[in-house]
């Protein structure tokens, strides 16, 4: 069983669902303590270990209409994750309407995750900032995960998403 790691003493949801309001050496049994959350210091999180988070650095990607490209991607080890991302989409050109945008969360390079997840019907030409819906991942082998964007337009514009800031990073469950 994994866990999100939090502050000690806030509230922390157990990936089965329990929630309980401390974790403290004395939760985990024995004695012993829960690496990064107990005390990051003496016990900082280490890679491999629960807890553990990798950030990717996104980049602008100019979008087409109707069309899925990668905002953003994240080399993963094997074991369990939970992927969180979101995605800034702005018009770079052009006066018209965004009248769909998307951001999901997959194992697939420029392939939406189905059912598409972050699916927000819009009308603006302001610049919109969907959550893509977070999602557990596990695999015995490395992996990578993708923020993957799409917009639709009312007429031809330039839309990005921003990489400054969009962002896609994961927590080890497990």
């Amino acid at each position: 069983m994994g866990f999100i790691p939090g502050a000690e003493g806030s509230k922390t949801i157990l990936t089965d669902g329990v929630q309980v309001d401390h974790i403290s050496e004395n939760t985990v049994g024995h004695g012993s303590r829960v690496k990064g959350i107990s005390d990051p210091t003496t016990y900082p999180v280490l890679i491999g270990d629960v807890g553990e988070i990798i950030a990717a650095t996104p980049v602008n990607v100019l979008l087409t209409n109707n069309a899925s490209s990668d905002a953003a991607s994240l080399a993963l080890t094997s074991g369990s994750w939970l992927v969180y991302g979101k995605i800034y989409f702005e018009r770079v050109t052009g006066s018209d309407l965004m009248t769909q945008v998307r951001a999901s969360i997959g194992t697939s390079s420029a392939t939406h995750h189905l059912p598409s997840q972050g699916f927000l019907n819009v009308a603006t030409t302001d610049a919109v900032c969907p959550t893509a819906t977070p999602r557990a991942v596990t695999s015995n082998v490395p992996f990578t995960v993708y923020l993957v964007a799409s917009v639709a337009l009312a007429v031809t514009s330039t839309v990005r998403a921003n990489g400054t800031n969009t962002s896609l990073f994961a927590v080890r469950i497990a």
